[in-house]
């Protein structure tokens, strides 16, 4: 009986429905990603709008700068997120394309993410607790601020922040997972 030669670099790659599948996927959440960091910008450009709405009725100062710095946060966040999500897309469309670069590319893409999307998420998170905790201040007016409010705001974005780096990083951990299995190495390997 002879032996049959191992499968051809060629036939390995066109055998395999996973890379065009997860690529769709990936393709698809680069979309919506373009789509949400659009919106940022949009918010971001709202914030300007009621900052000039604000300066008219009340002229209240730390309002503004509230506004002002939300603004600046939200186009930050827009803009990264556009960047992250178009990098996703094009390592999507080379996943599906079964392009050997595609596995490094979409690693490299997933540690981008953590970093970026975590820093970016503790900009977030340090915000909505200067501002909560800044209209606790302005609510109790000329009484004393009880610490245990404080200490709720502090609790419930904390826990807002740890379960939004867990969304965040949740594609990033599966592909850096996925693209180290053996399997899947030698595969991308091989294209």
């Amino acid at each position: 009986m002879e032996e049959q030669p191992p499968p051809s670099s060629e036939v390995l790659k066109h055998s395999a429905k996973w890379p065009i599948n997860l690529g769709i996927v990936i393709v698809i959440f680069g979309i919506f990603g373009i789509l949400a960091g659009g919106g940022r910008i949009m918010m971001g450009m709202l914030y300007a709008q009621n900052i000039e709405a604000v300066e008219m009725e009340t002229g209240g100062a730390q309002f503004e700068d509230f506004m002002a710095e939300s603004q600046r946060v939200s186009f930050i966040q827009g803009t990264g997120s556009i960047i992250l999500a178009v990098l996703l897309l094009i390592g999507g469309v080379l996943l599906a394309k079964t392009s050997r670069i595609s596995s490094i590319y979409l690693q490299t893409w997933s540690y981008l993410k953590i970093i970026a999307g975590g820093g970016l998420s503790y900009l977030t998170f340090q915000l909505t607790r200067k501002m909560m905790s800044q209209a606790m201040v302005e609510t109790a007016g000329d009484a004393p601020v009880n610490s245990a409010p404080d200490s709720m705001i502090t609790l419930v974005t904390s826990v807002q922040y740890v379960i939004g780096l867990a969304w965040i990083a949740a594609l990033p951990i599966f592909l850096l997972i996925w693209f180290n299995r053996d399997k899947i190495r030698s595969q991308t390997e091989a294209w």
